[in-house]
């Protein structure tokens, strides 16, 4: 049970990329996800401001660049989804890595 994934656990570390800030945003999209797998920005900005986060929007940029694993994909303007499944439901039961 304690044991993690190494690979989601390495995408997981580049992502957040020791960022609190952006953890907790790519958690928040995780939150928000309707059925069809995607997240529209302003419910995910919502409960990242919630949780601290300053400016999401600057958090979800970086989610989509290769820098940070490219984990969200732009479906369209404010709506998001994360290119693979199973990261997404690694990351909603993952703990928290960083402190606020």
């Amino acid at each position: 049970e304690k044991e993690v994934d190494p690979v989601l656990e390495g995408r997981y570390k580049k992502a957040v990329a020791s960022s609190y800030q952006r953890e907790a945003v790519l958690k928040s999209i995780v939150e928000v996800l309707k059925k069809d797998g995607e997240a529209h920005t302003s419910d995910a900005y919502k409960i990242a401001i919630d949780k601290g986060v300053d400016n999401p929007s600057q958090y979800i940029g970086h989610l989509v660049t290769p820098d940070f694993g490219s984990e969200l994909i732009k479906v369209r303007e404010r709506y998001y989804r994360f290119k693979d499944s199973l990261f997404a439901t690694y990351v909603n039961a993952r703990p928290y890595l960083m402190k606020k």
